[in-house]
Formats: C-alpha cells, structure tokens, sequence
C-alpha cells in the first residue's frame, strides 16, 4: 500500500509539472498545425493519466479492509479509474491517428477545429461509451466491481476485458502507425516535402 501511495503521488506531480510546462512553453510549440494537435493530445495524455492516478487513490482509500465496502463510493471510483485510464490509451490512438493522418493524405488538408472535434471524441467519447455500457451492462446484477477491491470484476463477468481489450487493440494500432510513419519520414515520396517544422514535429 505504502509502495502504491508514494509511486502514484510521484506520478501526480510529475503529470502536474508536465501540464505547467506545457502552459509555460505553449504559445513557441504549437507553431504548426501539426505540433499544436500534437501537444494537445500531450495535455490531454498527462490529464487524463492524472486524474486517473487521483481516482486510483481514491478507490484504494474506499477499499479499507478495516470497514465493510462502501459500495455505491466504490462503482464510481471503478468507474472513473476505467473511465480516465482508457482515455489515456484512446488520447495516445488520436495521437498516433493524427500523425498517419498528417504524413500519409498529404493533399487531404481538414481545418484544425475539425480535427480538434474528432480528436476530443476519441479521447473522451469512445472511453465514455465503454465505460458506460460496462457499468450498465453488470451493475444491476451487481457483479461490475470485484468483491475485494474498487476495480473491474473478473471472475463473474470478465468486465476488465472491456479494459483491456481496447487497450490492446490500441497499442497494436500504433506500433504499426510507428512503423508506418517512420518508414514514410525515412523514404518520402516523390512530391512529399514537409516543411523542417512539421519534418521536426513528426520525428518528435
């Protein structure tokens, strides 16, 4: 327990001095196009990580072994922790998107508050959906959260697939959207000539 405490609290103020970093530096890295979605899905990575990690806190401190569960403080602590830690893996998907999208449809240019709009319905609407129709589908039965902590049950309802089934499927999209867009940057096509700015922002 202690381990978790400190580790998490280590976490929150290394998210917390990212997010004011990024404040400080924002006006000079978000020349381009490119670099401004990029750091936004930065902030919204670190946010979302960090309001996790605080909600991880939370759940741990309502699963007191020396009290009985405090159900309902319990369903929503699961809830949120699922919640703000698939964001992070869908900000990190938009993030990857977003860098194909810029490399490989280089004729096919959308306005930034276009994309701003899909990036924040992935980030935060794809999570919201499964989040939700994870606790709806097993709450009423009350088998959404394990018996002996505030996450995910496994064991009656295998709800922590809904965690980590998006979750993987995530990280296999980008491993390949890495290869991808490196092979594209290290062997552009006849025409494709990106500015230094955006060449930069896509190596980053």
């Amino acid at each position: 327990d202690i381990i978790s405490y400190i580790g998490l609290c280590f976490s929150i103020l290394s998210l917390a001095a990212c997010l004011a970093v990024e404040a400080v530096v924002w006006k000079s890295v978000t020349k381009n196009r490119t670099s401004s979605m990029r750091h936004i899905c930065i902030v919204n990575i670190a946010a979302s990580l960090l309001v996790a990690d605080i909600w991880f806190m939370v759940a741990a401190a309502v699963h007191d072994h020396h009290f009985p569960l405090n159900e309902t403080a319990c369903v929503a602590a699961t809830f949120f922790v699922h919640f703000f830690y698939l964001s992070v893996f869908f900000w990190m998907l938009t993030l990857g998107l977003m860098l194909f999208y810029r490399l490989v449809f280089i004729l096919h240019d959308t306005s930034k508050s276009v994309q701003k709009a899909i990036a924040f319905s992935l980030g935060y609407g794809c999570p919201l959906v499964i989040s939700t129709i994870t606790v709806g589908a097993t709450q009423p039965r009350e088998v959404y959260t394990r018996k002996n902590a505030c996450w995910l049950n496994w064991e009656d309802t295998k709800a922590l697939l809904a965690f980590v089934i998006p979750a993987l499927i995530i990280v296999v999209v980008n491993m390949t959207i890495t290869v991808v867009v490196i092979a594209k940057i290290l062997r552009p096509s006849i025409g494709d000539k990106p500015s230094k700015q955006e060449k930069s922002s896509l190596f980053q």
